[in-house]
């Protein structure tokens, strides 16, 4: 994970993204599924970290994160249906959770300013 991070700040993602592939594979570990998820969707691969993202559920179902990038990859997606099913999981394990508190927050403003919107 750390040395993940440090290939990114050094601007190297495709290496930074192989060592948490690897790592996520060998050790099906939900939070470097949750990263590499994460480094995908920085760089568009939707598809590819949503998948990641539901591996990590999947292995971890009462971690938070996970469900928080989710939700946060569908709004980028400006899919706020989609956000609000990520959510709902986690909702229901800690829903005073201050990540999941922060997604609310977003879906909110995006169903606001699509309202705003179509008005």
């Amino acid at each position: 994970r750390h040395l993940a991070a440090l290939y990114s700040n050094l601007g190297q993602a495709d290496c930074a993204e192989a060592i948490l592939r690897q790592g996520a594979e060998a050790l099906d570990n939900a939070d470097l599924m949750t990263r590499l998820a994460q480094s995908q969707a920085r760089r568009g691969a939707f598809a590819e970290a949503e998948s990641w993202l539901r591996k990590a559920i999947e292995i971890a179902p009462s971690v938070i994160r996970p469900y928080a990038t989710l939700a946060n990859l569908k709004l980028t997606q400006n899919d706020p249906d989609g956000a609000e099913a990520a959510l709902q999981p986690a909702l229901a394990i800690e829903p005073e959770h201050p990540e999941i508190q922060r997604v609310l927050t977003k879906l909110h403003q995006q169903r606001s300013r699509t309202e705003k919107r179509s008005k």
